[in-house]
């Protein structure tokens, strides 16, 4: 288990494992230290090194929102280029869905006038 392994550089307070909503693991988690000492020296011993045959980083969480978190760049990311450009594209799908039926209702009405 996640809490053996990392509690040989220090005392592990909780571990929590990242699943999707069907429970599938995310394979990334959130190991907590009883104090900073002991999470920089978890840092330093595990990062970079491997899991079976999974390379692992090991770096300090931030809050959510913070600063210095990297970008993000999912599509589905709010904030990312790539979900800009979606949602362009979506609304660009939706506006000439609505001109193709406006335009078409139009070529109706005309033809009653014949």
């Amino acid at each position: 288990s996640q809490s053996v392994l990392f509690s040989s550089q220090g005392t592990v307070t909780d571990v929590k494992l990242m699943k999707t909503k069907d429970g599938v693991f995310r394979k990334f988690a959130f190991i907590g230290f009883q104090n900073d000492d002991e999470s920089h020296k978890a840092i330093g011993f595990f990062n970079k090194t491997f899991i079976d045959s999974s390379k692992i980083v090991v770096e300090v969480a931030l809050p959510f929102g913070d600063g210095n978190l990297a970008r993000p760049w999912s599509k589905y990311s709010t904030g990312s280029s790539a979900n800009d450009t979606n949602i362009a594209s979506v609304d660009n799908k939706k506006r000439k869905k609505r001109q193709s039926a406006n335009e078409s209702e139009d070529s109706d009405e005309d033809e009653g006038f014949k």
